[in-house]
């Protein structure tokens, strides 16, 4: 893997609350739900990112998603440079909620881009392309990003109607209980059309030495 993050370890645990945002139901029978997140550590401050979200250098992140459905779901790392398959091993998830890079776990941003984009994926049927696309590991990010735009398109839904109910969290986190960590209750529910898409663009700015 190119620069990003290190892998640090460290058990924390969130108590800060965040709230819930419901999203407009799709009248359509091919909507797919899943709750995404991306915890934000910074010093002593945790936040729930949005879709773009400043950043220091050093920050720590935490990514989770939990489909709704037994699905596959694909965590993708990208700079101006390259896209990488964050979870290259077992994209399969079934009742548990995935987390990157593990339950204690987090990223450090090292600050050498200036743009860091984390892209989730999850569909309920396995995507050839994405695993054609990233079989050797690392490509360039020319390869990734008409890949991407055409995700983002095919997961858009009407934004109008009622909101949805939110689905209940039952299950664990891959490698511990769910009960451990305070901030899978909150995690957003996404919607999309045939598969679900969210991306995150952190705006690094380099801490001062």
């Amino acid at each position: 893997m190119s620069h990003f993050f290190r892998i640090i370890g460290g058990f924390f645990l969130c108590g800060v609350f965040i709230a819930g945002e419901a999203m407009p139901a799709d009248s359509q029978d091919n909507l797919v739900r899943a709750k995404i997140g991306i915890m934000i550590k910074s010093k002593d401050r945790v936040i729930r990112a949005k879709k773009t979200e400043r950043i220091r250098s050093g920050d720590q992140i935490r990514i989770y998603a939990l489909p709704e459905k037994p699905s596959y779901v694909y965590i993708i790392h990208s700079d101006t440079k390259t896209a990488t398959l964050l979870n290259n091993e077992d994209q399969r998830v079934a009742n548990v909620v995935l987390t990157l890079p593990a339950p204690q776990n987090f990223y450090e941003i090292d600050g050498q881009s200036s743009t860091e984009i984390i892209t989730v994926v999850c569909s309920p049927e396995e995507s050839r392309e994405l695993a054609a696309l990233f079989k050797s590991g690392q490509v360039p990010h020319p390869a990734w990003a008409p890949v991407e735009k055409d995700l983002l398109g095919k997961s858009r839904i009407d934004l109008t109607g009622k909101a949805e109910k939110p689905f209940s969290i039952a299950g664990t986190v891959r490698g511990g209980a769910a009960a451990a960590d305070p901030f899978i209750e909150k995690l957003q529910t996404i919607s999309g059309n045939t598969l679900v898409v969210r991306q995150y663009e952190l705006r690094v700015k380099k801490s001062k030495t």
